[in-house]
């Protein structure tokens, strides 16, 4: 039924919203959570008290978006990563990366995507999902293509994320530029 309403207006879900003061953060978290992953929801999260935007992004698993544009990609990475959510942010841009977005990430944003999953991985239940080697994988080749990160950088992120590639084919470019320079 939401559905079905929210096509033909999006002031109907927040009327609901306001118009229903005595629901709950979860009932109404919940009926945001039933809305597309997209830019109008959003912004009506957006729109709402603190306590309902911080559970709908910690809640929000639908790793499925459609993103029209890096910025859209970038808007829900950023907001993951405030929540304490680096893998969720990984999914969203690698998303938007595997689809062949014609705008670019900021890479530097990738970059810290990568770091927070390394330093704080507080997202991370258990064993790491197969699709998550592939959107590290994309993300590390990414950000090597990269003229803004340092190959230093490149380097410690490769090195501190070889244990998830234990038995994949993977090959740490910078870091296996910087062991053959230097051996020692």
């Amino acid at each position: 039924y939401i559905a079905s309403k929210q096509d033909n207006s999006w002031t109907y879900v927040e009327e609901l919203l306001a118009n229903n003061l005595q629901w709950s953060t979860k009932i109404k978290t919940n009926l945001l959570l039933s809305l597309p992953a997209e830019e109008r929801t959003f912004v009506i999260v957006g729109r709402q008290d603190k306590e309902i935007e911080n559970d709908y992004w910690r809640r929000l698993y639908n790793y499925v978006f459609f993103f029209r544009n890096a910025s859209e990609a970038q808007y829900v990475a950023t907001k993951f990563l405030e929540y304490d959510r680096p893998l969720a942010a990984l999914g969203a841009v690698s998303q938007y990366l595997e689809r062949g977005g014609s705008d670019k990430i900021d890479a530097n944003l990738v970059a810290t995507i990568l770091k927070r999953i390394i330093s704080d991985p507080s997202d991370i239940d258990g064993s790491l999902k197969p699709e998550f080697h592939r959107f590290i994988s994309n993300a590390i080749r990414y950000i090597e293509e990269s003229p803004e990160i340092s190959e230093n950088e490149i380097a410690q992120i490769e090195w501190a994320l070889l244990p998830v590639f234990r038995y994949d084919k993977f090959i740490p470019n910078h870091l296996s530029k910087f062991a053959a320079k230097d051996a020692s």
